[in-house]
């Protein structure tokens, strides 16, 4: 019936296409996957003397893409015993963890089989090593599946790690069911004080990258030489990171770039920069910057604004207030080069003293118009900042030439940079 159907998996992606107002699958795969559905659920067909299934594609007027293809159609009939995991529930395969810290992980159990399964154990290993595992107590009937059961908890390593779960029933009948594997990645938590900065010319220290659930798989962030139309060059030395770096972004884009954790618990005031390059197709794509103070669990957009209002704490940021692809605000048009974004880090809540380490991620978006050379950061830093330090910010008077002999007010914006009041 749509993205949510219990009785599915990788099922509907859209409960209602506009080219047939059915559910359908739509979007971005992200390259072949497995669709499972239970038959015994589907009104009419259990019982059945024939039954044919049939695969119907439709589409608007308007916008078109490469299309859907389909392999390895099977219909299995339910054996006795038959258990195993369908699913990673908690974290997201791909995401990353602050490294050195204790998590746990969580997973779906199916009973595929038609007899009652219980007290059975999950299995699990990271990175190959010792297999341990998690006692099931309860009874799962047939059909029926246990979401977000916790199997264990380890301390994450650094660096890309791999997690696998199964179970092993001595009568199973079916063990291409039995086991699922992913990979995540175990984050460097830093401490700006009193600064951090990358310039990425010594490789990757502690970033990685997405491609966002529905992203075209065929866009992602890159570190190294920027080779593609506007975004061609670093702004230092000769790496950055960009969203492809020696071909156009694809339409339909939602990728990702994760910075490590920054650890602020014990900084009260700071501010971030980057340089930033972009040619974005105005209006229909655009590109972000987001944080979590909860290891990822919500994220929240860093700062607001466009060029006609901008955004009191940030320069040089976002140029629209509501960019198509997202409904974020975000940096689209054409930067002519290099800029260095900044944004006082003191305007957003619960940053400042906060135990939990704090991430960033660049979220680059697109729609499935027009698209042009996209966005290159590099030369990023985080400052804290300590003690007193005033400064003046803006001229606000005169904003243009005046008369020469006559006299003339002059008025500035002054601003504490420091972490101190001052009076």
């Amino acid at each position: 019936t749509g993205p949510n159907d219990p009785n599915g998996v990788n099922w509907y992606t859209n409960a209602s296409i506009n080219s047939s107002s059915l559910p359908a699958w739509d979007g971005q795969s992200n390259g072949g996957i497995e669709s499972r559905y239970k038959l015994g659920s589907v009104t009419g067909l259990p019982g059945a003397v024939a039954a044919q299934f049939r695969f119907v594609f439709t589409s608007d007027g308007s916008v078109q893409n490469a299309g859907f293809h389909i392999d390895d159609l099977c219909i299995k009939i339910p054996c006795v015993n038959d258990l195993g995991i369908n699913l990673f529930d908690s974290p997201v395969p791909g995401s990353g963890q602050p490294g050195g810290a204790t998590s746990s992980f969580s997973v779906t159990i199916e009973n595929y089989g038609t007899s009652n399964q219980s007290n059975f154990y999950v299995y699990y290993s990271i990175n190959g090593g010792a297999v341990d595992s998690t006692l099931f107590t309860n009874t799962l009937t047939p059909g029926q599946v246990a979401t977000n059961f916790n199997v264990g908890s380890y301390t994450v390593p650094t660096g890309s790690y791999d997690i696998c779960v199964w179970t092993d029933l001595p009568t199973d009948c079916d063990v291409t069911n039995d086991t699922i594997c992913a990979t995540f990645i175990g984050i460097p938590k830093l401490t700006p004080s009193p600064s951090y900065c990358d310039d990425f010319e010594s490789g990757n220290i502690g970033w990685h990258n997405l491609v966002a659930t529905g992203g075209n798989a065929g866009t992602i962030w890159e570190l190294g030489a920027p080779a593609f139309g506007a975004t061609s060059s670093a702004n230092s030395g000769t790496n950055a990171w960009d969203v492809n770096l020696g071909t156009a972004p694809g339409p339909n884009s939602n990728c990702e770039l994760y910075t490590p954790f920054f650890d602020f618990s014990a900084i009260s005031a700071g501010r971030i920069e980057f340089a930033i390059n972009y040619n974005i197709d105005p209006f229909g794509d655009g590109a972000r910057l987001e944080y979590t103070t909860n290891g990822g669990v919500n994220w929240q957009v860093v700062g607001s604004g466009s060029t006609l209002n901008p955004d009191p704490c940030g320069e040089n940021w976002y140029t629209n207030a509501n960019i198509f692809s997202s409904a974020t605000p975000g940096w689209d048009g054409n930067s002519t080069g290099w800029q260095l974004a900044k944004y006082k880090l003191c305007c957003l809540p619960n940053v400042f003293n906060n135990p939990t380490p704090v991430q960033f991620r660049f979220v680059y978006s697109s729609d499935g118009f027009g698209v042009s050379d996209g966005i290159s950061v590099d030369d990023f830093c985080i400052y804290e900042t300590v003690g007193d330090d005033a400064g003046i910010s803006a001229v606000t008077q005169p904003l243009s030439g005046v008369p020469a002999g006559i006299t003339q007010q002059v008025t500035v914006t002054l601003e504490n940079f420091g972490s101190t009041p001052l009076t």
